[in-house]
């Protein structure tokens, strides 16, 4: 059954979108050639995945929910893809019941646009304790929850400003640790520098810096007013430029939609996806999804056409490096060695690039550059919903991005019905 979207107006034109298909056609071939150059799996399918590990665990439908304490129908729908589980902890359990280890439980987080495993989250380290000590029983879901009500992991919450340890301190110290008397101890001396709950985080001071840096001075109101962030996207930023804490649940997908929102190159998103611990476009091992190998061609695919985008952003940032370094009230030593990596690598970049309005162009650059220059995002939106149109993509792949990167959603027609015919 395919997922109805939203049909998404031209912003201030009255056109339809599928007058844009002649200007698009030849970048939809170059992305079409450039994601077949990409060895991709099909889908982030959880379906497929829960599958594939019961067979290698030798698991039945009804063997998996005993063992993750659920009904036998809620696995049936979590089988046949009508229901998945619901957040991270729920996603953890399901890890521990198919006897995966830390780093399989870990990778099952990350598949599914979750951060992985972290010592700063208490619960995270109560599933790693677990792990160390019982992977593979048939009752580790049952010890694992034990745990988090003895020590009411749930119910602990973050200090505004955690204490700065180092992840990989505490994550030594943590595997150094056994048993609940050692762990108690182990909450209580770095109870302060935890970071995370079961459905929240608070954001990194990395992340919310290198987000400031590309917002500049207008409040996420005036950008999501003046320059249409948004509002999916907008939400977000809003805790994460006031360092509350943010959901979890859909956070990869919203901050890959800033940044192509925000004009950022793919190397960009992926350090902003990295500030927030959550895999990258381009994963150092293993291989995207088809949908992040699409996004990751039509990315470059755009910057190639439109130089603009790289040079602006690049200018952007550089210049709100240069005045925050310059402006005690505004800096902080703590960002110092952060604002001197970037800006290094933000002069090199600028001078590599030309200078797009010193360019000459034809009229076919002038009618792209009339749509899409404010915002990578406007095209890239459109490369996927002509992908899906196709049927190179499903629905259900883009639907997560085109709902983000839209500002205003009218009630319209299936996309394949929009952009088909």
């Amino acid at each position: 059954m395919r997922t109805v979207l939203p049909q998404v107006a031209s912003q201030g034109t009255g056109d339809d979108v599928s007058s844009r298909v002649p200007l698009l056609a030849a970048d939809v071939e170059r992305v079409r050639t450039l994601v077949s150059a990409i060895e991709t799996r099909a889908t982030d399918d959880f379906a497929d995945y829960l599958r594939t590990h019961m067979a290698d665990a030798g698991l039945s439908a009804k063997a998996l929910a005993a063992r993750c304490l659920v009904s036998r129908p809620a696995v049936g729908k979590w089988l046949d893809g009508t229901a998945h589980p619901h957040g991270k902890e729920r996603l953890k359990e399901v890890g521990l019941a198919l006897g995966l280890d830390e780093a399989g439980v870990g990778e099952l987080l990350l598949r599914q646009g979750y951060p992985g495993l972290s010592a700063k989250n208490p619960l995270d380290a109560a599933c790693r304790l677990v792990l160390a000590e019982h992977a593979g029983r048939p009752d580790i879901v049952q010890l694992y929850r034990a745990l988090v009500d003895k020590f009411t992991l749930e119910s602990r919450r973050p200090l505004a400003v955690p204490l700065p340890i180092a992840t990989t301190l505490l994550s030594r110290s943590l595997s150094a640790i056994g048993g609940d008397t050692e762990f108690r101890q182990w909450l209580v001396q770095y109870g302060e520098a935890f970071d995370a709950t079961a459905k929240t985080a608070l954001p990194s001071r990395d992340l919310a810096r290198f987000v400031e840096l590309h917002l500049g001075v207008p409040s996420v109101n005036e950008l999501y007013v003046a320059d249409r962030l948004p509002d999916g996207v907008r939400r977000v930023l809003y805790p994460i430029r006031s360092g509350r804490d943010y959901p979890h649940r859909g956070l990869r997908e919203k901050l890959i939609a800033f940044g192509l929102w925000a004009n950022m190159t793919d190397s960009d998103i992926d350090r902003l996806l990295g500030y927030a611990k959550l895999r990258p476009l381009t994963p150092p091992t293993g291989v995207p999804t088809r949908v992040d190998a699409a996004i990751l061609a039509a990315m470059r695919c755009g910057h190639e056409r439109c130089p603009y985008y790289e040079y602006t952003v690049v200018r952007r940032v550089l210049d709100n490096v240069v005045q925050v370094m310059a402006n005690r009230a505004l800096g902080d030593q703590a960002d110092v060695p952060m604002l001197g990596e970037l800006k290094t690598e933000y002069r090199q970049r600028l001078s590599r690039l030309r200078d797009p309005y010193a360019a000459a162009y034809d009229q076919q650059d002038a009618a792209f550059e009339d749509r899409y220059a404010d915002h990578l995002s406007d095209y890239v939106g459109d490369i996927l919903r002509l992908l899906a149109a196709s049927g190179d993509l499903t629905d259900v792949e883009v639907s997560p991005y085109l709902e983000l990167i839209a500002k205003v959603f009218p009630e319209g027609e299936t996309l394949s019905e929009n952009w088909r015919g």
